[in-house]
């Protein structure tokens, strides 16, 4: 690939170079221009799975256009929020055809189609955005989980200043704001 650089005739005249004559330098980038970490793998025919996420996997299917979310194994979580959000993240950044995030054909799982270019390989250009969208709105979801798993560590093992040993209870005649009905002559007034 060439890059071609443009300079004003102005800039070219004041250096003393002939605006008409050809470029001395052609620079032409080949190779990988830079490289992305996914903890991922490829399957034996030719599928790839993104395990980055917390919740869940991605899973790309090249020779169908396709890419699937499902929740992992064990996540005993609803994760169509997460799988929802990693799709639109995808489809605002037109790696995604519109219309095309729906229901997949596995329990729980999410599926879009992603679009065909003969001058892009569009397969890096999804694992170049999931690398983003991991990096930078991975962990979202993750932070609200840690959250509710403390709250629910709160009320199982709450800290020794906010409990009351069993037994260590003070008694007392009467408990709570509304007086007992018992003993009280309020259903004397209907009878008479």
């Amino acid at each position: 690939m060439a890059i071609a650089i443009t300079v004003g005739e102005e800039a070219v005249r004041a250096v003393g170079i002939d605006p008409n004559s050809p470029p001395d330098i052609i620079i032409d980038i080949k190779g990988p221009i830079f490289t992305i970490k996914l903890d991922a793998r490829k399957t034996l025919d030719n599928n790839i799975i993104v395990y980055d996420h917390k919740f869940f996997n991605v899973v790309f299917v090249p020779f169908k256009n396709k890419i699937i979310t499902m929740p992992k194994q064990h996540v005993n979580r609803d994760t169509y929020n997460m799988q929802s959000d990693y799709l639109t993240f995808l489809q605002e950044k037109g790696a995604l055809q519109p219309g095309t995030i729906k229901g997949g054909g596995v329990f729980r799982s999410l599926e879009a189609f992603y679009p065909v270019n003969k001058e892009l390989d569009v397969l890096q250009v999804l694992l170049l955005l999931t690398s983003d969208y991991m990096k930078n709105h991975g962990g979202d979801f993750a932070k609200m989980d840690d959250y509710v798993e403390d709250v629910e560590e709160m009320y199982v093992d709450p800290p020794d200043d906010e409990t009351t040993p069993y037994g260590k209870v003070p008694q007392k005649a009467e408990k709570g704001t509304m007086p007992s009905p018992y003993g009280k002559p309020y259903g004397l007034v209907y009878r008479i």
